[in-house]
């Protein structure tokens, strides 16, 4: 007995070394290791039945119930199944009375050991000693009972009596020994399948992993090397699998080129991690170099001791280009922040809080960084207009930009600046800030507004006002520019060296502007005698006092400021333009100065402009008592002339009577000549008289409607026609149009035609005078008197209508007149809207033609 049970335990035995053995081929198949494991469990079996201990001819018993409840507790389901078949098929073919009992124990023990493993979910690696020995007492627990099975009954329960204490206490050691030889062998393959696993994940990991990863062993030995590293050193894993790190892994300072210490080196020495600097750069196999960011760390065993270093980097050129790109555009933008004249600030988004401002917002406004930093705009009082900081707002609000905002801004000492703001939002660190960049263009409004100003006062200086109304509305205008308080214009009388105050305005001084008054020594009279614009504040007053060069007249001021008024035809100064100011030294600036020039040469302009006036008024009142005087001895001389004329002229015509019945040709001729003289002294008398009255221009049109055929042409036509047929010329007129009606003078009308007609029968010898009456394309009235006369020279045509012009002068001339005729045609064309022309050719004859607009 003891025999057999050496031999079953050496088949267990040997089923743990064959279940070991098959646990090779399991990682690879694993049916066809359930497969064989099966028909292991199933040969042993038979095995085991074969070196059975005999109870009784067909009563057996052997190690298979622990062979099948270990099948199907650590083989599964198709490992259970192929066992039981196999030792199933043998138990039937020995037969006997126990064949019932002994297929019902080959079947029992495999379904417990089954129902045992799915328990434990198929992790069977995790039973327990106690879970194994429960197993081991339950199946064979199922045998003992198996024995019912023996025939006849009650043989199966005698047996039981007799087997029941070794089945009970060996059999389910037996089942515990070797389950644990097993167990060790499934928590040996479980360790290795996960070991497996985790270097598949490791590799994948490894080659997906966007950085680059070297391993290497204790010997700095390459290990392990990803496609990104292959990438970047350009070396194959296999190529220098067990190479050398240092081989592979070639990096230089990228500033010096000095080649750097080997990492893995570092990390030997000091089993620490460790990194490169920020300047390395990899120089790959192919000679390609990328800027690198790396650490290095060692790679520790169980037992706490480094086994290897594992080497990651990635690439960082275009990170270091870009980096030092924001380092030189920080750089640049740190200089533009720091140096712009510009007021530029960075306030927070969230509560409006300084957060850093740059020089040019405190030369401008005033405030040093102590001053605003973690305070607000509205706490520091700086916005004049609050509605202008809605806007800006309301602008960053909307577009996140707000662009050329003009406002008005109050400095730390009060003073009022005009900037021009511009603002954006960025972010610092995550967090949005207010980039505002603001232009002082106070001084540029001021001289925008000065230019306003200077316009304004060259606008007042061309009108016709008196002197102090003038320099009123000057004031007026310089207040907006210039504190004006204290204002006046002294003007220099060269006689009485004395100045008069045309204006003053003084807060404590007070003079008469009508009254001359001394001023010597005074700042007023250094302006004028030196002809220099002056800005004097109080300290150079004194100065200039103690040299003796001025004198203090009037009350002493903080700063006072003058400019010569010149007469810019002869640089001579007529007086002076002054501010002063009684509290603050610093009320006017050089800036002030130069507007105080601009503004002493427009008065200085004006007040030549008074006096060419004045002058030119007096010469008009000489001029008009001169025409006047003239007027009055032409009338009195027409009067004094036409009074014997007249006389003449009847005496004549009595004698004329008287003689009548003696009265032959050669009288009659002396009498023709007496009439002839007597009308051309009169002609020309009245010539003379009417050309002295348009110059004087007191002749007065009486514009009315007038019928120019009707009530002109007809009367002269007549009047001249006894004159043209006493010479045996023909004077025509020759009406073309029904409308003849304008808007004329009747008496400057008729001497028009009334002197072209009679030049036109005076220098006609032969042939006629054409006059004809139309209208033009344009439906102007035009009249066209034309002759067959002597004609004109071009030469004389452009002077035809001079006063007193003659083409023949002398006292032998041909034909009389007095060359007054066409140039009061002209005249009196001009005042009834008429233009003449005149078209002529030496011994052909003229054409004038008058057209009215």
């Amino acid at each position: 007995m003891y025999y057999q049970i050496i031999q079953n335990a050496i088949l267990l035995v040997a089923l743990s070394t064959l279940y070991n053995l098959v646990s090779q081929i399991r990682r690879r198949n694993e049916k066809l290791f359930k497969i064989i494991s099966g028909i292991i469990f199933g040969c042993l079996a038979i095995i085991g039945m074969r070196i059975p201990f005999y109870y009784s001819p067909g009563i057996i018993y052997d190690g298979r119930s622990i062979i099948l409840v270990l099948a199907g507790l650590f083989g599964g389901g198709t490992s259970a199944i192929i066992s039981v078949i196999i030792a199933g098929a043998y138990r039937l073919g020995i037969g006997g009375s126990g064949v019932w009992a002994g297929l019902s124990t080959i079947l029992g023990t495999a379904v417990t050991g089954l129902l045992f493993r799915r328990l434990y979910k198929n992790k069977i690696d995790r039973i327990s000693i106690l879970s194994l020995y429960v197993v081991g007492v339950i199946a064979h627990l199922v045998m003992l009972a198996s024995q019912l099975l023996i025939q006849p009954f009650p043989n199966g329960i005698i047996v039981i009596k007799q087997i029941w204490l070794p089945i009970i206490f060996v059999f389910p050691i037996a089942t515990l020994l070797i389950g644990l030889l097993l167990r060790n062998e499934e928590r040996r393959f479980r360790a290795e399948v996960s070991l497996a696993e985790r270097e598949d994940n490791l590799r994948i990991t490894l080659n997906s992993i966007g950085d680059a990863v070297i391993a290497t062993d204790i010997e700095g030995k390459i290990t392990s090397m990803n496609p990104v590293a292959e990438e970047l050193t350009g070396y194959n894993f296999e190529d220098v699998k067990n190479r050398k790190l240092e081989e592979v892994f070639n990096i230089v300072n990228a500033q010096t080129g000095e080649k750097v210490l080997d990492p893995v080196k570092k990390v030997l020495m000091t089993g620490k991690i460790v990194g490169l600097a920020n300047h390395t750069k990899l120089i790959s196999k192919s000679g390609e170099e990328y800027q690198i960011a790396d650490s290095a760390a060692p790679i520790i065993n169980e037992d706490g001791i480094v086994s290897g270093v594992v080497l990651v980097f990635r690439n960082v050129t275009q990170e270091y280009k870009m980096r030092e790109n924001l380092k030189i555009s920080e750089e640049k933008f740190r200089k533009a922040f720091f140096t712009s004249p510009d007021s530029i600030n960075i306030n927070r988004l969230s509560d409006g809080k300084y957060v850093s401002i740059n020089q040019g917002f405190t030369k401008i406004m005033g405030f040093t960084e102590a001053d605003v930093i973690g305070k607000t705009s509205l706490e520091l009082n700086i916005w004049v207009n609050p509605k202008d900081r809605e806007r800006l707002v309301e602008g960053l609000k909307t577009n996140g930009i707000v662009e050329n905002l003009e406002a008005p801004f109050r400095a730390k000492d009060g003073s009022i600046k005009i900037g021009l703001m511009s603002a954006t939002i960025i972010e610092l660190d995550g967090i949005p800030h207010i980039l505002n960049i603001t232009r002082d263009i106070t001084e540029v409004k001021k001289q925008e507004h000065a230019r306003q100003v200077l316009y304004n006062l060259s606008k007042i200086s061309f009108t016709d006002i008196s002197l102090k109304e003038y320099l009123s509305k000057i004031h007026e205008e310089l207040k907006k520019l210039i504190k004006s308080d204290n204002f006046y214009i002294a003007l220099y009388d060269k006689e009485l060296n004395q100045y008069t105050f045309p204006y003053h305005v003084d807060e404590f001084d007070n003079y008469e502007t009508d009254s001359p008054t001394s001023l010597d020594g005074s700042l007023t009279d250094y302006v004028r005698k030196t002809g220099k614009a002056y800005l004097i504040k109080e300290e150079e007053d004194k100065k200039l006092r103690e040299a003796g060069e001025v004198k203090l007249v009037g009350s002493p001021c903080k700063v006072w400021m003058g400019a010569p008024l010149f007469d810019s035809s002869t640089g001579e100064v007529l007086g002076v333009i002054a501010l002063q100011d009684y509290k603050d030294e610093n009320a006017y600036t050089k800036n002030d100065l130069l507007t105080l020039e601009i503004v002493a040469s427009q008065i200085g302009q004006f007040i030549l402009r008074v006096k060419a006036l004045q002058d030119l008024k007096l010469a008009k009142e000489k001029a008009e008592v001169s025409d006047r005087i003239k007027g009055e001895f032409m009338a009195q001389m027409s009067h004094e002339i036409r009074s014997p004329l007249n006389i003449i002229t009847g005496c004549v015509q009595l004698i004329k009577e008287e003689i009548k019945e003696k009265n032959n040709s050669e009288i009659s001729e002396l009498f023709f000549s007496i009439d002839s003289a007597t009308k051309r002294i009169i002609r020309t008398i009245d010539l003379i008289l009417n050309y002295s009255e348009l110059q004087a221009s007191s002749f007065e049109p009486n514009y009315k409607k007038i019928d120019l055929r009707e009530e002109v042409l007809n009367n002269v036509i007549s009047e001249y026609r006894m004159l043209a047929e006493n010479k045996n010329l023909k004077l025509s007129f020759n009406c073309k149009t029904d409308n003849t009606f304008l808007i004329g003078d009747m008496y400057s009308l008729t001497q028009v035609f009334a002197n072209l007609i009679d030049n036109a029968i005076k220098f006609t010898k032969k042939g006629g005078i054409d006059v004809v009456i139309d209208r033009n394309p344009q439906n102007y009235l035009f009249v066209k008197v034309t002759d067959t006369g002597i004609g004109m020279s071009n030469e004389f045509i452009q002077h035809l209508f001079e006063p007193f012009r003659q083409e023949i002068t002398g006292y032998t001339r041909p034909y009389e007149g007095n060359g007054l005729g066409l140039a009061l045609v002209k005249k009196y064309c001009e005042i009834n809207n008429a233009e003449i022309f005149v078209e002529s050719k030496k011994g052909v004859g003229s054409a004038f033609t008058v057209i009215f607009k």
